[in-house]
């Protein structure tokens, strides 16, 4: 329960990620690996990551093959998260 005071012990971080539309178009996922590699960076890192949105490029409009290619992208970058339990559906 927060209570209006701040501490390190206290302190649970979190970050939120959202419609990262991963994808190779337009090299959409090099700049997701930057996010991650920011993410990486933090002092004190994150104790939870959360994503929502969009993680890929959206497969109604896109070919089977390229939307397949953009999952895998994504789920390969996002392990790259450092530390963090990874699970990704």
């Amino acid at each position: 329960m927060f209570n209006g005071t701040h501490s390190d012990e206290e302190s649970f971080r979190i970050v939120h990620l959202t419609d990262q539309h991963v994808t190779s178009r337009r090299q959409g996922h090099e700049g997701y690996k930057k996010c991650i590699e920011s993410i990486n960076a933090l002092d004190p890192s994150p104790d939870l990551v959360l994503m929502g949105g969009d993680m890929v490029f959206d497969g109604l409009y896109t070919e089977l093959e390229t939307y397949e290619e953009s999952i895998r992208l994504y789920r390969s970058i996002t392990k790259q998260l450092n530390g963090l339990t990874i699970t990704v559906g």
